[in-house]
């Protein structure tokens, strides 16, 4: 019978099934790569990784690609499509900064040399703050609400509704003011809603005689290198905050941020995303600003980021 049926193997890459001498299936294997062909070739399959071609005489009429293949090119074609409005969007931002940064920040460069600043941040480390002599104090967003903690610097971009009419009595304080510009929507926060959180309205901005800054788009992690060229960083006002300080290059910075000693969860703690940001500042410090000290004595979460060196008297 096997001039009716007749099966030959060639090499281990080849083989064909013959039926009266006329093949109606062969193999041949090209590396990872596998042609199939199917009564005398007028049928014919290739298979190359996750993707199968389909030909009828020599045309093909169609290709197969199996569900991971296909989740994949989406991710792939996703991740495109993001980098180019992030590209697209942040070169609109920069060429807007760059005067606006010229104009706002080029007046502080290096004017805090010789002494110590603290940064503050909401939470229950503000609340317990300790005065330290003779520093500058750098707060952000409800910070001003703290009556403990006299601001000489005051950034934001955003704010609980409710706060709105206790910042525009702030206004009128002695301190210098500065508002980010965002052209995306407000950073989300997973303790309030989009409606209880609202960015500075203008008239407030007028009050306050804020100078305004740009952020960069929110799907970036770029830190500027120079804040007189460039927007900055756009994970939260805090970074804002310390790269203002950084142009004004104190001898040291003391950090007031998250819970103090009270680590639970709740809005005032650091979050662990928020550390991994910490950690990308540490290493832009440590290549352009390794003479400033740095005191994290009442932001307990950032122990691991800081050495928490001991203070420097002035």
């Amino acid at each position: 019978m096997s001039w009716v049926y007749h099966k030959e193997i060639i090499d281990g890459v080849k083989s064909c099934r013959k039926i009266c001498g006329i093949t109606v299936y062969s193999r041949e294997d090209f590396g990872t790569n596998v042609v199939r062909k199917y009564f005398a070739g007028f049928f014919k399959t290739v298979t190359m990784g996750n993707q199968k071609e389909f030909y009828f005489c020599g045309k093909k009429v169609r290709t197969k690609f199996d569900k991971n293949t296909i989740a994949k090119r989406i991710d792939n074609l996703y991740a495109i499509l993001k980098r180019v409005l992030n590209e697209t969007s942040n070169t609109k931002i920069i060429v807007q900064s760059q005067e606006l940064h010229k104009k706002n920040f080029a007046p502080y460069k290096n004017i805090f040399r010789e002494k110590t600043v603290v940064l503050v941040g909401p939470g229950k480390a503000a609340e317990d703050h300790q005065y330290v002599k003779d520093a500058i104090y750098v707060g952000v967003d409800e910070v001003f609400l703290q009556n403990n903690i006299s601001l000489n610097y005051f950034f934001c971009e955003k704010i609980l509704r409710e706060h709105l009419e206790e910042l525009i009595e702030f206004a009128s304080t002695d301190c210098e003011k500065f508002v980010a510009i965002r052209n995306s929507e407000v950073t989300k926060n997973r303790f309030v809603s989009k409606e209880q959180l609202i960015k500075i309205p203008k008239y407030v901005i007028d009050k306050m005689s804020a100078k305004e800054f740009y952020v960069y788009d929110t799907h970036t992690e770029t830190i500027a290198y120079d804040i007189q060229n460039e927007p900055l960083f756009s994970k939260g006002t805090i970074y804002a905050a310390l790269q203002f300080i950084l142009h004004c290059h104190p001898k040291q910075i003391y950090l007031v941020l998250g819970n103090g000693e009270d680590i639970n969860d709740s809005i005032n703690q650091i979050e662990y995303k928020e550390i991994e940001f910490w950690r990308m500042f540490k290493v832009y410090i440590d290549e352009l600003y390794p003479d400033v000290n740095f005191v994290a004595f009442e932001a307990k979460e950032l122990r691991g980021v800081f050495a928490n060196e001991e203070p420097i008297e002035n």
